[in-house]
Formats: structure tokens, C-alpha cells, sequence
């Protein structure tokens, strides 16, 4: 028995360190980019795969103006260009060496203003059959063990990935706080009764934590009926900032955006999950918080008119500014365009209009509530939403959104109503209800009368 167990250990040892001897060379650093910067890495094997990642972190104009962008261009030791990207705010690369030796990254910044850039590099070798042939000592293992470690390693180049694309989303955020370039938003260090407070605030939690929260007054997002619950238990969730200071302590490093009387969003980029990451921007006073991620994200752009750096939530913005101010237009067509998983938050503060849907198959978890004043209450996070409504809440519906002024709708059968169907509980009692699509019975329809108003927000 002894002798089986040390070689059990002896078997280990041996793989931990063929595994350590395999590891290919990373780089993660830093680069501030005035010009033209570059990093050179040696690459001992021809054929060897070169990988990594870069985004722009750290920005004084990035976002503020139509920056065109930085350009990444790498070059082989023969002086060719084996890849570039143009214009962009950050990316993936991967390439096959086509021989060995020093391998040159640059990064163009065309505007004077400096860009500090998180890039990463990964040069990965797995050995070949014809390294088998040649090295007898070589065991077919060992390319298994090799194949392994680099699956591994484009796992950990995701993160780092996302990671730099919360820095810099976090980057955003703190320089919207300086007055000078967020105008009417304040910097304030608590969280305020929302009610009492007449400009829009916003707050930072310096601990760590994830999830995301909204809470928006009656006089914006009435709460469908059935999400009330005969049999709840719910306090005011606006009340002293009674579910935002919760969500702080229960999911510390959250950012808490006070939107004055018409309630609170509460957010966080940290931990996420990286098949549907979180992502939140300000645009014109449209607040967004976004959830998951767009397959057709290149098609949107184009049909919204975005530049190359938008991403998911900055799409959702401008599928909203369209619907406000190009309308008549369906809000069912917009939302049915936006194909993958996602659930998202928007609210409109100079309309003071709230706007909410989740995709067909209900992929990123999202729940609403409604509380004891009538507050509607959404969140990822189903104790959270607990705790403002009791037992007056269900999750978002499948394929439906949600307007101020139009109410829940379906964006697959928008021309069918929604019907409540009641929920019961573990215990047997009634909570808030769920909303199915009636096939037989549709809403009535006519020809929308074009009057000169240019916000149609109202009719959404």
C-alpha cells in the first residue's frame, strides 16, 4: 500500500514538473503609448502560437471626443507584418510564427494625449510529431500534457481580458465624476434618501462585490398588478436607501447611481462572469446597465450608425435614442434585432422614462418585484429582490420588455397580450405572478397619428 502511494506522489511530482517545463513564455505589463511604442518578444520555435490581448485603460480624451483610436501592428523578424489591427480601443490576437526570432508589437497612438495600454502576450509551443521522431526521449504525453496547459492558458487570457475591460469601464466611470466633465452629477461620499434629493448623484463602494440592482418610483415604472402578492411581507425599497445600503453590504466594490426622486440603480464590474459580463455607460443622461453580450454586435453598429469602439450597453443606448427621437418605430422590431443572451436596465432622466427586456430564452438570471409602496424592483440577484418585495416578485419574462409608457410586452408576439399566471411557493403560498403570451387574444391595433412632437418616448 505504501509503496503504490509513494508512486502516486512520484507520478505527480513528474507531471508537475514536465508541466513546468513546458509552460510557454507570458508577458502582462503596462505601456503608456505618446506615439508610437513598442515591445519586442523572442520566439524560439518556428510555428509557435503567439496570443494575447490589449485595451486601452486609462484615457484623458478616449471617450470624450472621436478618437479614431490606436492601431496595433505586429512584425516578424523578417520586417513582414503578420498582424494588425486598426482603430481600435482594445482586441485579441493570435498567430502562427512563421520562423523563429524577435517579434515586434507596436501600438500607434495618433493623438498627442497619452494612453496607458494593459497588454498581454503568451508564446505557447506544443510539440509535434516531428519532435517526437527527433527526440526519442519525448513522450506522446508530454504534447497532451502541452495541448492541456495552453487550453488553460486561453481560459486565463480571457480573464485578463475582461479584467482590463473592467478597469477601464471603472476608468470611465471615475472620470465622469470630475464636475468639470459630468456637469450636473456629484460626487458625494454616502448614499442619500432618494426622495429628498433633487440631482442626480452618484456613489462608490470601495469593497469588492458583483451583481446588479435598480429600484425605480411608481411615477415611472408602475409595477404590473399581478406581481403583488396577497401575502407579502415587502418595506419601501427608496426609504432611507434601504435596498441600495443593503446591496452595498452584501456585494461590497458596487457603485450606486442616485437618481434623484425617480429611484436608484446599483451596480458592479468586479467577479463577473465572463460568458456574460456586465458593462454600464451614461450617454446624454440615458443611464444603461447591460448583462451578457450581442452575437450581431457588427450588424447593429452599422445599422445605428457606431463607431468601431461602441459596445453592447452603448448599442442599447442608441437603440433607445432612435426609439425616443426617430419614432414612429417599433419597440418590439428593436428589441427583437438584438440577438444573444443579455437582460438590460435603461432609464432616460430627461424623460424620466425606464426601459427593461431580456432575450428569448431568459439566459442572464433577472428578476422583478414590486414593494410595499409600489416601487418596481429588478435585480440578478433573487435575495435581493427578496428583500424589497417579499413575496411580490418573479422572474422577468422570457422575450418580453418593458416601457414606462407602453407597459410588459412580448417582443416575439407583440400583437398578443401577456396574461398573469399565479405562482405558488414551497410552502403554498401565492407569490407575485409570472406572464405567459395568450394566443387567443390580441391587442387591438390601428394607424399611429404622426403629430409634430420630435419625442416619441411616449408611445413606446
Amino acid at each position: 500500500m505504501e509503496k503504490r502511494q509513494r508512486h502516486r506522489y512520484v507520478a505527480t511530482y513528474m507531471i508537475l514538473a514536465l508541466l513546468m517545463s513546458l509552460i510557454g513564455r507570458l508577458s502582462s505589463l503596462s505601456v503608456t503609448v505618446n506615439d508610437v511604442e513598442c515591445v519586442y518578444e523572442y520566439v524560439i520555435y518556428e510555428g509557435d502560437t503567439v496570443s494575447g490581448n490589449f485595451v486601452v485603460v486609462d484615457h484623458d480624451i478616449f471617450w470624450n471626443t472621436d478618437h479614431p483610436g490606436i492601431d496595433f501592428t505586429v512584425t516578424s523578424p523578417a520586417g513582414n507584418v503578420v498582424h494588425t489591427v486598426k482603430g481600435t480601443s482594445g482586441d485579441k490576437f493570435e498567430f502562427k510564427s512563421p520562423r523563429s526570432g524577435m517579434y515586434k508589437f507596436c501600438f500607434n497612438n495618433p493623438y498627442s494625449t497619452p494612453e496607458t495600454v494593459s497588454f498581454y502576450i503568451h508564446v505557447g509551443h506544443i510539440p509535434n510529431e516531428h519532435n517526437l521522431a527527433k527526440d526519442e526521449h519525448l513522450d506522446p504525453i508530454n504534447v497532451k500534457i502541452a495541448e492541456l496547459r495552453e487550453a488553460l492558458e486561453s481560459v486565463v487570457s480571457e480573464q485578463k481580458y475582461l479584467r482590463a475591460r473592467d478597469t477601464r469601464h471603472r476608468h470611465i466611470l471615475e472620470s465622469n465624476w470630475d464636475d468639470e466633465n459630468f456637469g450636473s452629477y456629484t460626487k458625494i461620499p454616502q448614499f442619500f434618501e432618494a426622495p429628498g434629493c433633487n440631482a442626480v448623484q452618484l456613489v462608490k463602494n470601495d469593497r469588492e462585490g458583483e451583481e446588479m440592482l435598480a429600484v425605480f418610483d411608481k411615477s415611472v415604472a408602475k409595477a404590473p398588478e399581478a406581481l403583488q402578492s396577497p401575502q407579502t411581507e415587502s418595506a419601501c425599497a427608496l426609504k432611507n436607501g434601504l435596498l441600495a445600503n443593503h446591496f452595498s453590504s452584501v456585494h461590497p466594490g458596487s457603485v450606486t447611481v442616485n437618481l434623484g426622486s425617480s429611484g436608484v440603480i446599483a451596480y458592479s464590474l468586479n467577479r463577473q462572469n465572463p460568458l456574460l459580463p456586465r458593462l454600464f455607460a451614461v450617454v446624454d443622461d440615458i443611464f444603461c446597465l447591460f448583462q451578457g453580450h450581442i452575437e450581431n454586435v457588427a450588424l447593429l453598429k452599422q445599422q445605428y450608425g457606431l463607431n468601431k469602439t461602441a459596445n453592447e450597453v452603448i448599442i442599447v443606448i442608441e437603440a433607445y435614442r432612435t426609439l425616443r427621437d426617430r419614432g414612429p418605430y417599433p419597440a418590439d422590431q428593436v428589441v427583437r434585432d438584438i440577438q444573444g443572451k443579455f437582460a438590460f436596465i435603461l432609464y432616460d432622466s430627461s424623460s424620466k422614462n425606464a426601459f427593461l427586456a431580456s432575450d428569448a430564452d431568459g439566459s442572464v438570471p433577472f428578476f422583478w418585484g414590486t414593494d410595499s409602496e409600489g416601487h418596481l424592483v429588478l435585480s440578478d440577484d433573487v435575495e435581493i429582490v427578496k428583500k424589497g418585495c417579499g413575496k411580490s416578485f418573479a422572474p422577468f419574462p422570457k422575450a418580453c420588455f418593458f416601457t414606462s409608457s407602453g407597459g410588459l410586452r412580448s417582443f416575439e408576439h407583440p400583437m398578443n397580450e401577456l396574461k398573469p399566471v399565479p405562482r405558488v411557493d414551497s410552502s403554498g403560498q401565492v407569490c407575485g405572478s409570472t406572464f405567459k403570451v395568450d394566443a387567443e387574444t390580441k391587442k387591438e391595433t390601428g394607424m399611429p397619428r404622426v403629430g409634430s412632437a420630435a419625442n416619441w418616448s411616449t408611445n413606446l
